[in-house]
């Protein structure tokens, strides 16, 4: 918002409200009909009236030449602010209402009898009665968005007006009558859904090209002219043509930016060039150089292939043509050179010119050298790809808005003390809160990780930071989170029961659940229980890796107390008590089941995998799963790779084959995830906060149920915390 010194400043900019009208400052607010010109645009106007007025593109003597070059730097200008891709995509009109009559009267020549065209009650008549016009000769249908008594839109009854037979829809971004600021972000998405393209004025938005991300399921980078070779640190090649950069940047941008929020992309041509350079790639600036019996910028028609590529069994591009050798078009002399860590090459020509590249990192993303949509059917697989993926990509996000997402448990905490900026995207850290936004998720359980000393050592031995007891250092931990939350309180919030998170939810806002890896905090007093329940933590990991006060561990165990103390079982009644989660990751089978006895309320492990696909100590076995699962009890299975598999690198399908069998072993209602980000999780595909929207998209895949999925990613878990949670 504007101070009132800021629109002071603003005003004395346009002469013609330094007036006053009954003896009060003016107010003008029908811009809408006519705009009032600034004090810059009254003497641009000035300039060409005195010096420069002369035909433009019609004559070739000085002053037709300085007012041609006038109109077309001012076209190029527009075409920058609105991100179009060629000047040639601007054309000035005389105002808003000239502008929707071109439209109407191109765009409607493709209408047919029985079209529709939606149009809001609060439209000026200037875009209302072009389309009556074509309504009337056409026999197209007007269907009208009704408003309520505030004036604004009802976003249900305007989704209903929708049918097969919508073409378009006009509405105003204002209304110059009433003043109502349409939702347009939210029409826009509800029209696309539809595949229904959208008239609105330009609207200038700091945020436009996120705001443009949010209404899209699926991208398609085209192709077109050379990139500057300065955006990769490299002279121009003297084969060098046709650079654009003002395209460059926002191609660039909005790569990377679609990359992070997982959105599905092809890139064609120079889009496949596109990718590379957004994302850790290089490209050759000319390959006419580099000796060759191939011809990669053909002269035959634009639909003849004209070469074979050869494609890597296994890629997706194979998946998609089932087909090891492809006969395509070409016309490039631009090409990958290297494709960067993120992507691999699938598909090269006979001369070893990188034809193909995809997703290194199980990511909907794929690009080409060809260009498929001249090959007809040849060509359609690609693009029937990009649709499918950004169906999935659709429904996920549906989901997203419909259901609690949580994740368990991460150790990104320990990394707060360094000075984390968690309302950063910062690369220190698996977590911050836009890489919540672009996964999707609702919740996380953010721990106190302690470090379990060995025996001939102290806790300050091993603290990553200078405090003397465990108890401290969690303290310290808790009030880090509690002054990120502080910070940032118009997007995150602390919560501890299915209300808190819902609540959040509603108001848009991210939460934030705490607890503590490593029993260790509670040191040897029953009344630190009752402290840190007060804090607002939500459950307690009784130990980590080594035994200590409370119970042996899965590993480096000195079998200290033959499972759990009787300390240790105080510590779960006192837990029990206060609605505390008592959480059996990293302990000894021995101390699962005594805590499984000990408990009267469900116990879980927050980030716990299967021993029978991963043979380690930290994992459940069957029958552990089986026996939590009848105390009513949940296991979240996490992607920490020594967990998922031992004999390579895992991935997001290791992580859904943990998933699916401790589904067969423990049913539906005793599963979830809990990453263990910044605790060294994170695998292909799911390898930060960000891509945990992969995860529903594989749920999808696998064809579960919308309340299975909502089971899955919090619903069971919400249940053991409830249960806790009761008196």
């Amino acid at each position: 918002m504007f101070d009132d010194s800021k629109l002071t400043s603003i005003r004395k900019d346009y002469p013609i409200l330094q007036r006053e009208i009954e003896g009060h400052p003016i107010v003008y607010l029908d811009n809408a009909a006519t705009s009032q010109a600034p004090m810059c645009v009254v003497k641009a106007i000035e300039d060409m009236y005195f010096h420069h007025r002369a035909n433009v593109h019609r004559g070739v003597h000085t002053l037709s030449g300085e007012a041609t070059d006038m109109v077309e730097a001012t076209r190029e200008k527009v075409r920058a602010f609105i991100n179009a891709a060629s000047v040639e995509e601007v054309v000035f009109t005389r105002g808003t209402t000239e502008a929707i009559n071109l439209v109407a009267a191109t765009y409607g020549d493709r209408l047919c009898n029985g079209d529709e065209i939606i149009l809001t009650t609060m439209e000026h008549h200037s875009n209302i009665v072009p389309w009556q016009l074509i309504g009337k000769d056409k026999r197209i249908r007007i269907r009208v968005v009704p408003i309520n008594d505030a004036g604004e839109v009802n976003l249900d009854e305007y989704a209903d007006l929708f049918t097969e037979q919508t073409r378009f829809v006009a509405l105003a971004h204002v209304s110059n009558v009433l003043g109502t600021i349409n939702p347009v972000k939210e029409m826009i998405a509800i029209a696309h859904q539809h595949g229904t393209p959208v008239l609105i004025p330009p609207v200038a938005d700091r945020d436009v090209l996120v705001d443009t991300l949010e209404t899209i399921d699926a991208l398609l980078l085209t192709g077109g002219g050379d990139f500057n070779p300065l955006w990769a640190d490299e002279e121009p090649s003297p084969a060098l043509h046709n650079i654009n950069n003002v395209r460059d940047l926002p191609e660039l941008l909005i790569t990377r930016l679609a990359f992070d929020r997982q959105i599905p992309m092809l890139g064609i041509c120079r889009g496949v060039q596109t990718l590379a350079m957004a994302l850790g790639g290089r490209v050759h600036q000319d390959i006419s150089h580099d000796p060759t019996n191939y011809r990669h910028s053909q002269d035959a028609d634009r639909s003849e292939p004209t070469h074979t590529v050869e494609i890597e069994k296994g890629s997706v591009l194979y998946n998609i043509y089932n087909k090891e050798k492809l006969f395509v078009n070409s016309f490039h002399h631009q090409a990958v050179a290297a494709p960067g860590e993120r992507f691999k090459i699938t598909a090269r020509a006979l001369d070893g010119v990188v034809e193909a590249i995809e997703s290194s990192e199980h990511k909907a993303v794929l690009g080409v050298q060809w260009h498929p949509e001249w090959l007809g059917d040849d060509g359609l697989p690609l693009f029937k790809w990009l649709v499918e993926e950004g169906d999935v990509l659709r429904r996920a996000k549906l989901f997203h808005q419909r259901n609690l997402t949580i994740d368990s448990h991460c150790d990104t905490p320990m990394f707060f003390p360094q000075g984390v900026c968690f309302d950063h995207r910062d690369p220190k850290v698996l977590y911050d809160l836009h890489k919540m936004n672009e996964g999707r998720t609702d919740a996380v359980t953010m721990v106190a990780y302690l470090p379990q000393p060995k025996p001939e050592e102290t806790f300050a031995d091993v603290a990553p930071f200078p405090v003397d007891t465990p108890k401290a250092y969690a303290d310290l931990i808790f009030d880090k989170i509690d002054e990120i939350v502080l910070s940032d309180s118009r997007y995150i919030a602390l919560a501890r029961s299915r209300e808190d998170l819902l609540r959040n939810k509603r108001n848009g806002v991210k939460s934030l659940m705490i607890g503590i890896e490593n029993g260790l905090a509670i040191e040897n007093d029953l009344q630190n229980v009752k402290h840190f329940a007060d804090r607002g933590i939500v459950y307690i990991t009784l130990c980590h890796n080594g035994d200590n006060q409370i119970c042996d561990s899965a590993r480096r165990t000195l079998n200290t107390h033959g499972g759990v103390s009787a300390f240790g079982a105080e510590v779960i009644r006192e837990m029990n008590r206060l609605g505390v989660m008592v959480d059996m990751s990293h302990a000894g089978e021995k101390s699962f089941y005594d805590a499984l006895e000990i408990s009267a309320k469900p116990i879980v492990c927050s980030h716990s995998n299967s021993k029978a696909l991963c043979d380690v100590p930290r994992n459940l076995t069957d029958d552990q799963m089986r026996a939590l699962a009848a105390k009513d009890g949940v296991c979240q299975i996490t992607l920490y790779n020594g967990f998922l598999r031992t004999d390579g690198k895992a991935c997001i399908n290791d992580a859904m084959l943990h998933l699916e069998h401790a589904i067969n072993v423990m049913g539906i209602d005793h599963v979830g995830l809990g990453t263990d980000f910044d605790g060294d999780g994170g695998v292909p595909g799911l390898a930060d906060a960000s891509e945990l929207i992969n995860f529903t998209k594989e749920l999808l895949r696998h064809r579960y149920s919308e309340e299975d999925m909502a089971k899955i990613w919090g619903g069971n878990w919400l249940r053991a915390l409830e249960a806790n949670r009761k008196l």
